[in-house]
């Protein structure tokens, strides 16, 4: 158990995920994928289709493609001399289409004899059944299983459940009655995932498609959960909150797949495919711009580069790319250069990059069902389980990763790519969690934010009374809390509502001019009150209580009064923009804001959490006038050693940024820039100055640092 506050230094979580050190492992059918599956913490991938012709697969050109791609004479991310041979890595990520070859098992013998292992059998989608174009049953044969578990064994990961959360938002829910509840959306969503976990013998891995990867992580079936990053997915920085905070929730390993695709087209590096796809698929119509290819189409490769790194310093433990590696004459491509790169980097500092930091728990109930406010699997806006509009609470959580990950609802909209990485103004610092994680592991964060529709009593409601009587930090709407709860936080209301367009904090006197809201005047007796009205009426306080704190926000949601909009998306036309593709490089509005004072109070402390400050500017530190602020991304990775950290720092913004970088409460002794061939940095006062070069920038736009301070700066958890 936690007890934080005891001392100056914050306690630290400091060991990865490993589903074989939880007490109910071996009771788990099947069992999830641990890191002795996978031979450590982090694997990556290279081969993603086995060639069939005529029924069958030729082992001779089998065995070719296996020497170019995974190499055994060669390290993880090196080629030889006359780039004919690579070595992506330790596994496969197949698709499905190799079972129709009678001889299918003699290429898992193949790559049992080389060590290679099979970590995602993908192109399996329900209802697709063989036709005259291609697709496989989704229905996997129990001999098919046990032949593949006899070869394999362990090296073996299971079959994908790829983005199928998606698919039953899109479509299952389009012919199905509609759910009247949102634990008759859960139910309804569990009941279809049973049927394909028992079509696919209960052995999945979770590729996700939505923000539910909570829900996937907590069925047995799905041995392990991730996602695809980029293509036309959620912002990396919240699709990454959500799915490392359900494998650290529900203990499983994740993986992440970078993808080539953007929701344009598709990167390739073969001349006769510049055209695209619509040029040989006229039903598509001419310049269809979702089916461009070609090397200047899909993803930078500066993208995914960031993509791939930022994801290896949130603790993936496997990653690939989709395609694109080659050439069609056999040519490794520059995003095949890039992969080797970045493979051989991360895989030579996979036990060195220590273990994401995220002293903050974000969060929500468990029927929630919350998706961004616009995403691919939806053609409407501000929607929940797929089909229910959403509350004030959905709206508070849009907001709160607005502020948290600014400009994350653009993701995948702009052809510029903006959006899909973030700056992070308080650090890179929060997992998603749900209400019913375990109390061992919501100890191991420092500071619960929780968001969204709920009452939040009974069994809730003892779990964080009890989280914060050994010292975490609850921050709480009233519109969230029961009687026992607004008795807790010291909350005594009044029974009069009043409105204000301003908000106040009484310590420092700063005003701060807000939209129009309303709220329930409540007497906060002897609590400390953090922001006012400007009349003296809270707005936000703070109890201590046990060893913890309490901050309750009396505006419901903390949100303004809805704010009229003629369209969801910022000067949209309600006639024309009805399509999918009317939204293309517009921005999505919102009919709720968080108060600013709100803001200002709450980022103060989410910024109080961070081991790092980092200090970013527009101009060079130092100039005249003063210097203008902005934001860049920052993660930080704690260690085993107490003084140690390992510090990635990324400039998402198309202009170079100038950093200064210190310990909250040490001084730097010594730092190594991990990423640039381990050069040692500067080091001046106890900081660290330097330039990150624009986002499209290949190289020097992210920088992955480790760092000694001249004394300890955390302590670990199990040191209690």
């Amino acid at each position: 158990m936690s007890y934080y506050h005891v001392v100056d230094l914050p306690h630290v979580w400091h060991k990865p995920v490993d589903p074989a050190s939880t007490e109910d492992f071996s009771t788990k059918n099947p069992p999830p994928v641990t890191q002795k599956d996978i031979g450590g913490t982090y694997l990556t991938t290279g081969l993603r289709s086995i060639a069939v012709a005529d029924g069958k697969i030729d082992m001779a050109a089998f065995r070719r493609d296996l020497d170019l791609w995974h190499n055994a004479e060669l390290e993880v991310g090196e080629s030889n001399s006359d780039k004919s041979a690579f070595n992506f890595g330790r596994a496969l990520w197949p698709n499905a289409a190799f079972l129709r070859a009678d001889n299918w098992n003699e290429a898992m013998e193949e790559l049992r004899k080389r060590g290679l292992a099979v970590v995602d059998v993908w192109g399996i989608i329900p209802g697709l059944k063989r036709g005259s174009d291609g697709g496989i049953s989704w229905l996997i044969d129990d001999n098919i299983q046990a032949r593949i578990l006899e070869t394999l064994g362990s090296s073996f990961l299971g079959w994908d459940n790829g983005e199928e959360d998606g698919r039953w938002y899109w479509h299952h829910l389009r012919v199905s009655p509609a759910p009247v509840s949102r634990v008759a959306a859960y139910e309804n969503f569990v009941g279809w995932f049973k049927t394909l976990s028992a079509d696919l013998q209960g052995y999945m891995n979770a590729l996700c498609g939505i923000t539910y990867p909570h829900y996937l992580a907590a069925m047995d079936s799905n041995r392990m959960i991730g996602a695809e990053l980029l293509q036309a997915l959620p912002s990396i920085n919240i699709w990454c909150a959500w799915i490392r905070g359900a494998s650290r929730q529900y203990q499983k390993l994740w993986l992440a797949g970078i993808s080539v695709w953007d929701m344009f087209g598709y990167k390739t590096f073969d001349r006769e495919m510049y055209a695209g796809d619509s040029a040989t698929r006229p039903e598509l119509g001419l310049g269809n711009p979702q089916n461009q290819t070609g090397p200047d189409k899909g993803q930078t490769l500066h993208m995914m580069r960031r993509a791939w790194l930022v994801a290896f310093m949130y603790g993936v433990n496997i990653e690939a790319f989709e395609t694109s590696q080659f050439t069609e004459e056999r040519r490794i491509s520059p995003l095949g250069k890039m992969q080797l790169e970045v493979t051989k980097f991360c895989v030579k500092n996979a036990e060195r990059r220590g273990v994401q930091y995220c002293p903050l728990a974000i969060m929500t109930d468990f029927h929630s069902g919350w998706t961004p406010p616009r995403h691919y699997y939806s053609d409407s806006f501000y929607t929940v389980w797929g089909c229910m509009p959403y509350e004030k609470g959905d709206h508070q959580m849009d907001m709160v990763f607005r502020n948290l990950y600014p400009g994350y609802q653009d993701c995948a909209y702009y052809r510029d790519g903006r959006g899909f990485l973030t700056a992070t103004p308080c650090g890179d610092i929060a997992d998603v969690v749900l209400s019913d994680i375990d109390p061992d592991i919501l100890d191991r964060y420092q500071a619960v934010l929780y968001v969204g529709e709920s009452e939040i009593d009974n069994d809730l409601l003892k779990k964080l009374i009890r989280y914060v009587d050994f010292g975490g930090i609850v921050v709480w709407s009233i519109a969230q809390l029961g009687p026992e709860a607004l008795e807790l936080a010291g909350i005594s209301l009044t029974g009069r509502m009043f409105s204000s367009r301003a908000s106040k904090e009484p310590e420092s006197e700063t005003v701060y001019n807000e939209f129009p809201y309303s709220f329930a005047e409540a007497d906060p007796k002897d609590l400390h009150v953090l922001l006012d009205d400007g009349d003296s009426r809270p707005l936000m306080c703070l109890k201590n209580h046990g060893r913890g704190r309490i901050y309750t926000i009396t505006v419901p949601y903390g949100m303004t009064n809805r704010i009229p909009e003629k369209h969801p998306i910022v000067g949209g036309d309600p006639l024309r923009d009805t399509g999918t593709l009317s939204y293309i490089d517009k921005p999505i509005g919102t009919p709720y804001r968080l108060l600013e004072g709100i803001k200002r109070v709450l980022n103060n402390r989410l910024k109080a959490l961070n081991i790092i400050e980092v200090e970013a500017y527009i101009d060079p530190i130092g100039s005249e006038p003063a210097p203008r602020t902005t934001s860049i991304q920052y993660i930080t990775n704690v260690t085993n050693s107490p003084d140690k950290l390992v510090v990635t720092l990324a400039n998402h913004n198309p202009f170079p940024v100038y950093v200064r970088m210190k310990a909250a409460t040490a001084d730097i002794g010594h730092a190594i820039d991990l990423l640039h061939d381990e050069v040692e940095m500067k080091v001046v006062g106890g900081y660290i100055n330097l330039t990150l070069f624009p986002c499209d920038s290949v190289d020097f736009s992210m920088y992955i640092i480790q760092i000694v301070m001249n004394r300890p700066v955390y302590r670990f958890m199990e040191e209690l």
